[in-house]
């Protein structure tokens, strides 16, 4: 029987920009962890290659990778789901380390937390946060999922 889906999950489906995406998770960390967050400026540039986002420390900046976002639509085939699952993620660790959580485990341990509480267990974010640090590249998440369904049929 097919799991149905949260109401948090179909909204993030429903995102269509980056903005509406931030709000989710600011609303999702609230909603799980009790912290209200700060205003978050988000800036695109070209970071290296590897980096999709980075939040600067003491600040409310979030830098988004504008060319890794573009790189993730074609990696992910333009499936909406998975892109957006994958900027949620992003988001989240970001949004994690502007509320001043440092420790990359402790981002990853809160960031499953919420992705589970929210999405759900199988939700392509709440699998992201599960296998890291670091977190799968784009590529890898279709085949992480069919992994998943498999083991858990």
């Amino acid at each position: 029987m097919p799991i149905p889906p949260s109401h948090h999950s179909v909204r993030l489906l429903r995102c269509n920009s980056v903005t509406s995406i931030l709000r989710l998770v600011a609303e999702g960390v609230s909603k799980v962890l009790g912290v209200k967050g700060r205003a978050v400026e988000l800036r695109m540039k070209n970071l290296p290659r590897n980096v999709y986002a980075l939040h600067l420390l003491g600040t409310n900046i979030i830098v988004l990778n504008e060319e890794a976002l573009h790189r993730l639509s074609e990696e992910l085939s333009g499936d909406r789901a998975l892109i957006n699952s994958y900027t949620y993620f992003i988001l989240l660790h970001e949004y994690l380390h502007l509320l001043g959580i440092v420790d990359e485990a402790q981002v990853y341990k809160y960031a499953y937390k919420i992705c589970k509480e929210l999405l759900g267990r199988y939700h392509p974010a709440t699998l992201l946060s599960m296998h890291g640090p670091p977190a799968p590249p784009p590529r890898a998440l279709k085949s992480l999922l069919k992994m998943q369904m498999l083991f858990h049929l």
